[in-house]
């Protein structure tokens, strides 16, 4: 199994927060990153089933002066590819948000409470290759493709 975890912030959000990312690595123990760009990636294989796929962040808010209008979206966004014995393929996922959303627009003074609204997706692949808690939607599955370079096939297996 190929787990692929993606998180994509606005420009706005690095200027009035600091970002760690947290994921489930592929031994299904919690790593951490620090964002220091709009859009983080990671993937991770394993062949141990039951596994844990998830992307979550922890966004501080930084102290911020003025009266101004920040445009912020964050979106956590994970999925797999499932390799069966015989060489088939599957793919599978969930998704915490739309990463085509438009940013929404928060005042400074709104800053911390936007930051604790922070997006998460978790979910687990039991020992069939089988998604326990998965979203199902074929344009997120097709997205997912398309933002690590495989065949949009995967989505329709």
């Amino acid at each position: 199994m190929e787990a692929l975890c993606h998180m994509l912030v606005s420009e706005d959000v690095l200027k009035v927060a600091d970002i760690t990312v947290h994921y489930f690595d592929a031994n299904g123990k919690e790593a951490t990153e620090q964002m220091k760009s709009t859009e983080w990636k990671k993937t991770w294989t394993t062949t141990k089933l039951p596994a844990k796929v998830g992307v979550w962040a922890q966004i501080t808010p930084k102290n911020v002066g003025g009266s101004e209008n920040y445009q912020l979206k964050a979106v956590a966004t994970a999925a797999y590819i499932f390799h069966t014995a015989d060489g088939k393929e599957w793919a599978d996922g969930n998704t915490d948000g739309n990463p085509q959303a438009e940013a929404e627009t928060v005042n400074v003074s709104n800053i911390a409470q936007w930051c604790s609204n922070a997006p998460e997706v978790r979910f687990e692949v039991d020992n069939q290759g089988l998604c326990i808690y998965s979203g199902g939607n074929n344009a997120f599955c097709e997205w997912v493709m398309n933002l690590f370079g495989y065949a949009l096939s995967l989505c329709y297996i």
